[in-house]
């Protein structure tokens, strides 16, 4: 473990004392550090909703935590990592069932929708963090 894998330990320390366990374990065990480089902070989610939904209910305890440790002038990011993001197993049809069918277009383009949102939002939040440092 090197230095900078302790500085997001000590964040992940902070936060649990701040919030209830079971929001603890949810909400923020699944982060994983991956890189601290050049003043950009890399942590890896299993999923782009995770950073959407911390940042939306617990952004004031997760900047300070991170401000802490990590001073006010880094970049932090997001990655989606492919051990985290692997799809959850699909059971088998049986024999007699039919496969079921392909959604319309339609309903995958609703599909696509809300993650480009979530990705705006995300943008958004992390910008005017970064503007309050500037």
């Amino acid at each position: 473990m090197n230095d900078t894998e302790q500085l997001w330990l000590n964040c992940l320390a902070s936060i649990r004392q701040q919030v209830p366990d079971q929001q603890f374990v949810t909400w923020f065990e699944p982060f994983r550090f991956l890189a601290f480089q050049n003043g950009e902070l890399t942590l890896g989610v299993p999923n782009r909703f995770l950073p959407d939904y911390v940042e939306g209910h617990f952004l004031e305890i997760f900047r300070k935590a991170l401000v802490a440790q990590f001073g006010t002038r880094f970049t932090l990011r997001y990655k989606v990592t492919e051990e985290e993001a692997k799809p959850a197993p699909q059971p088998q049809p049986k024999a007699e069932q039919k496969p079921a069918q392909q959604p319309a277009k339609q309903e995958q383009r609703r599909d696509k929708r809300p993650e480009k949102q979530a990705e705006k939002r995300s943008e958004k939040t992390l910008n005017e963090w970064a503007d309050l440092y500037e």
